[in-house]
């Protein structure tokens, strides 16, 4: 195909399809605007159908700052992918300084805030995602991690069936717990225990009690009538008394977890698993300055 190649999380337009190809116009992400694609490669799906519901959602995603798509990563299953506002970028700039030992990797950090405060590069702040599990027996859409509650994600939660139940996995992905639990106030809300969580308990809305699931303890009974035992395994990991709770969806074989996976992928030097940050020159310094012996 000319013109290079479609990325991974590329949202297209069927227009014509013979045999295993499929001829397409792009709609989001990275790629040739239009051409042919195979539909599958040595037994591996390439192209996953999105259906119209979530299709819409990624369209009007883009009307939202720093909001990317809506990605199909696995059948039933969905992410959305936010960076954080640029007012976050002083707390995340400075933590990663903090970890920059070596004058070399000082200077390098030095260099890239000169960049940012002249305006050729963009803030130093993470970005994030929010995965959406679609209950294969229509029983709603459990949210894991969510992000800021935008209006088009609650259309698209509605429009795959409303939500069943909304899983804070640790302190640090329940900032935005009080928001969703008031748009979706029959939903069941899922956390880890310990005292980090605490503050996010205070701020749920009046009435809301979470199920609150322990490492090592048996699923509670409220927990297993929303997140099915034929649809998730449910773990709850506690490293240093930080607990996280993490999901396998059994259908798409698929493991989904926030801090408890550092890395994607057991190779170090592959990019696709370094922390997610706006700007590739962020995330190399983050590499750097916290993953590597020469800090």
């Amino acid at each position: 195909m000319m013109g290079g190649e479609i990325l991974i999380g590329a949202t297209i337009q069927e227009l014509q399809l013979e045999g295993s190809r499929l001829r397409y116009k792009l709609l989001s992400g990275t790629g040739p605007s239009i051409g042919w694609v195979s539909l599958a490669m040595k037994g591996k799906d390439l192209v996953v159908r999105v259906s119209e519901a979530t299709a819409g959602l990624e369209h009007k995603a883009a009307a939202f700052p720093g909001a990317e798509s809506l990605t199909a990563v696995a059948e039933d299953v969905f992410e959305f992918v936010m960076a954080q506002a640029a007012e976050y970028h002083d707390k995340v700039f400075a933590s990663i300084c903090h970890a920059c030992r070596k004058k070399e990797l000082k200077q390098q950090a030095e260099e890239l805030r000169v960049r940012h405060d002249g305006g050729t590069l963009g803030p130093c702040v993470y970005k994030r995602r929010t995965c959406f599990v679609r209950s294969a027996a229509g029983s709603g859409v459990v949210v894991y991690s969510p992000v800021e509650c935008l209006p088009e994600l609650r259309a698209a939660v509605q429009a795959m069936g409303g939500c069943a139940a909304i899983v804070l996995p640790n302190a640090e992905h329940a900032i935005h717990g009080k928001a969703w639990a008031e748009a979706f106030p029959e939903a069941a809300i899922i956390t880890p225990g310990g005292d980090a969580m605490d503050p996010v308990f205070k701020e749920l809305p009046v009435g809301r009690v979470p199920i609150v699931c322990r490492p090592g303890k048996e699923l509670p009974e409220l927990a297993s009538q929303v997140l099915d035992p034929r649809d998730f395994h449910v773990e709850v990991t506690n490293t240093a008394g930080w607990e996280e709770v993490c999901l396998f969806h059994r259908h798409s074989k698929t493991f989904i977890a926030c801090d408890f996976i550092y890395f994607g992928s057991a190779d170090r030097s592959d990019r696709e698993s370094w922390k997610m940050l706006a700007a590739e020159e962020w995330r190399e310094l983050y590499f750097k300055a916290y993953c590597t012996n020469d800090s």
